[in-house]
């Protein structure tokens, strides 16, 4: 990473002009904050082409990114956006939580035309942002083809599908859709029966909040070291980076509640897990994973596996990494991958 503006996404949906001002109003807000409370260069004040505005700054001060390794220069800005956005929200600015933080995500090039909307992703001055968005919203451009903008658009309101009566198929009627994604063993890499816990969690424990603090309390008194989570905004992917042996591991799983991961290790000998999002051939890409954190358990360290070599690579990769890691590590650095098609 040789750079990274520093975005601020406000989004307020339905695409209408009454929540395009209550956005821009917003916008104004966040932009008088940021030039009050610090010191950046302002690049662009940008509509974002659908539901609200992108504010793009640069940091002046240029001393993280003159850290030599890359992968600390990363995690160092990470840690320094993470820290802004926690500010901008603790002072009441309704700013999307995804962008500011991530150093990977990808934020819409002004000149570029939206493809759900049909408008253009375009700059804005100063003066027009804080003018009432009636006013100059006729001059922002848009496809001939593209969706009109209404006053007010109602809250899209998700109903809950109809239950249909089971009916029995015949093969060929079933349809099904390929998708391609990449997995991860638990399997410790060069030692001969060492497993690492990595696996889904079941969903029927609750939200994605409501999943992570039952596994902080299923894993508290197992005396594990740090779990780490990540979520694919509809599940929570957990990891214990430690090198069990294979038959303890499978007995910490089933103590955990994970079932089939067990099952896997103990017939299998390892159980492969996905770590990515899926590309489906007819959809497109699901959404990208999420660091949720490291909940870290007070636990007496001469009772603990060594780490698992390839799975803290494999969490750093992930953008999640442990601090000060002490004791022995076992194995090899590189985790075991493979690139999976599956109906």
């Amino acid at each position: 990473m040789i750079d990274h503006l520093i975005v601020f996404d406000i989004d307020i949906p339905p695409f209408s002009k009454r929540n395009m001002e209550r956005a821009r109003k917003a916008a104004v807000g966040l932009l008088d904050w940021v030039e009050e409370h610090h010191d950046f260069e302002r690049v662009h004040l940008v509509f974002s082409g659908s539901k609200g505005f992108h504010l793009i700054f640069r940091d002046k001060d240029r001393s993280l990114f003159g850290i030599p390794d890359p992968r600390q220069r990363e995690q160092a800005v990470r840690k320094a956006r993470q820290s802004l956005l926690k500010e901008a929200l603790a002072a009441g600015h309704p700013v999307d939580k995804g962008i500011t933080a991530d150093t990977r995500r990808i934020i819409r090039l002004p000149g570029s035309l939206h493809g759900s909307t049909g408008w253009f992703c375009s700059i804005v001055s100063e003066q027009q942002l804080r003018a009432p968005f009636r006013t100059w919203a006729k001059g922002l451009a848009h496809h001939a083809d593209a969706m009109k903008m209404p006053w007010y658009a109602r809250p899209i309101k998700k109903t809950p599908p109809k239950k249909k009566a089971k009916t029995t198929l015949e093969p060929q009627e079933i349809a099904s859709e390929l998708s391609t994604s990449l997995e991860a063993s638990t399997h410790v890499p060069g030692t001969k029966d060492r497993s690492a816990i990595f696996a889904w969690l079941p969903r029927t424990w609750g939200t994605v909040e409501e999943t992570v603090e039952a596994a902080v309390e299923k894993t508290r008194e197992l005396q594990v070291g740090p779990v780490l989570f990540w979520t694919d905004h509809e599940a929570v992917l957990m990891m214990i980076p430690r090198a069990f042996p294979r038959v303890q591991a499978a007995k910490i799983c089933r103590k955990i509640g994970l079932l089939h991961t067990a099952l896997s290790m103990e017939s299998n000998d390892h159980n492969w897990v996905r770590f990515s999002p899926r590309q489906w051939e007819v959809s497109g890409w699901e959404d990208d994973f999420e660091p949720l954190g490291v909940r870290v358990h007070e636990s007496n360290h001469s009772t603990l596996a060594p780490w698992s070599s390839a799975h803290l690579e494999l969490a750093q990769r992930l953008n999640l990494v442990l601090d000060a890691v002490e004791g022995d590590r076992a194995g090899s650095k590189d985790p075991m991958i493979r690139v999976v098609r599956r109906n």
